[in-house]
């Protein structure tokens, strides 16, 4: 009995041939964790990712004349003009019938609706911006074109949406307006049958430029009004 209960309680040895296999084993896993790149994870350098994309350098909204360039506007256009003549407006979405004609006058005369109201560039001032608050110009030169409306017809005229646009120099740019000034002022408000209201609305323009067509944008019931010549 007591050589039993010493057989079964004597601990077991390792045969030759198992302790070769695992010496072999653990080898090849340290070798493997040394050998290991910190940096085989990353993707590949060519990828773009959301981060890269995201970097490349954002669009001029404010495209300015190239060096050398006179006749446009001092700052650059306030916008690309997508075809040529008086620009559209669209209110609510939706293209404007225009039914009430007017036809194109000089800066000297009066544009006459086919309802009844009437349209006058009253003068014109020159200045330089001196605002030195967020988005003004300090030190650019403009021009202001003062606005009367008469409403000769029977019906009120909503003045809340007037569009005027000036263009100016050998490519018919339009000039950035201002409202860093104190003359500036657009018209607004109902015009009743029989009244009067003036506005006076301000562009950036070079010293040197003294012509230019005047767009004036009442509302989507009449024909956009045009006023073109010098105004010195």
């Amino acid at each position: 009995m007591n050589n039993r209960y010493i057989a079964r309680g004597r601990p077991r040895t390792m045969s030759r041939g198992a302790g070769r296999v695992f010496i072999v084993l653990a080898l090849t896993a340290l070798l493997s964790g040394c050998s290991s790149d910190p940096e085989a994870g990353e993707a590949p350098s060519g990828n773009v990712g959301p981060e890269a994309s995201a970097s490349a350098s954002p669009v001029d909204p404010k495209p300015t004349p190239d060096p050398g360039e006179t006749g446009g506007p001092a700052g650059g256009p306030a916008f690309e003009p997508a075809s040529t003549g008086a620009p559209e407006v669209s209110r609510d979405g939706e293209t404007a019938l225009r039914e009430l004609t007017v036809a194109p006058v000089s800066f000297a005369e009066e544009a006459a609706w086919s309802d009844g109201l009437r349209a006058s560039t009253r003068g014109f001032s020159r200045g330089t911006i001196t605002a030195t608050g967020a988005g003004a110009i300090s030190g650019a030169a403009y021009v202001t074109v003062e606005v009367e409306l008469q409403n000769r017809s029977e019906s009120d005229v909503v003045l809340d949406a007037v569009v005027a646009t000036l263009l100016v120099g050998e490519d018919a740019l339009p000039a950035a307006p201002t409202y860093d000034i104190e003359e500036a002022a657009d018209l607004s408000g109902v015009l009743a049958p029989g009244a009067t209201a003036t506005g006076s609305y301000a562009f950036q323009v070079g010293p040197d430029v003294n012509e230019g067509t005047f767009y004036l944008d009442v509302d989507g019931d009449h024909v956009i009004a045009t006023f073109s010549g010098s105004f010195r």
